[in-house]
């Protein structure tokens, strides 16, 4: 992972999921309007949490930092965990915040599904922001195991009237 981290410098923002037993790679760069999105969603997130009396000294960003099980090493946008209760960077996030395509949408259900399952239930909530090309779209999914199997609990659409999601 260092020697990754190392020549990864200077070039444009990405994500990287790495699968050790296949020795892949998955390189994923990151559009500045994806960027925005997750900021102005964490942004909205830590509004709403405030105003129910969990404040910012309550939750902790664990960033886009490396988050390793199962000889898969991913990066989520940004990631939130409990202060009390995961008091290191190197914990495992509670929520995780993904953003993509909307046109990937398969491809970040998948990320979505791996989050859920392959790290011993300490995950328990995703996030999924997919932005359509034409900046026009925008779809907010909710994730969660549910029967012991990740399942979406809630979406919603932003769109113009006359275009189809």
């Amino acid at each position: 992972m260092e020697k990754i981290e190392k020549h990864r410098l200077g070039l444009p923002s990405m994500r990287l999921l790495h699968d050790i037993p296949s020795k892949r790679l998955v390189v994923k760069f990151i559009s500045r309007r994806h960027t925005i999105a997750a900021s102005e969603f964490y942004g909205e997130f830590l509004d709403t949490c405030r105003d129910i009396g969990i404040t910012r000294f309550d939750l902790g960003s664990t960033g886009s930092g490396w988050h390793e099980n199962n000889g898969r090493a991913k990066e989520p946008i940004d990631a939130i965990r409990p202060k009390d209760t995961r008091h290191y960077l190197a914990d495992k996030p509670t929520m995780v915040i993904e953003v993509g395509s909307l046109e990937n949408l398969d491809q970040l259900h998948c990320e979505v599904r791996h989050w859920l399952s392959q790290y011993n239930n300490e995950v328990k909530l995703v996030f999924l922001l997919a932005i359509g090309r034409d900046n026009q779209r925008l779809l907010v999914e909710k994730w969660q195991m549910h029967q012991d199997q990740p399942a979406k609990v809630q979406e919603f659409k932003i769109y113009p009237v006359d275009c189809d999601l």
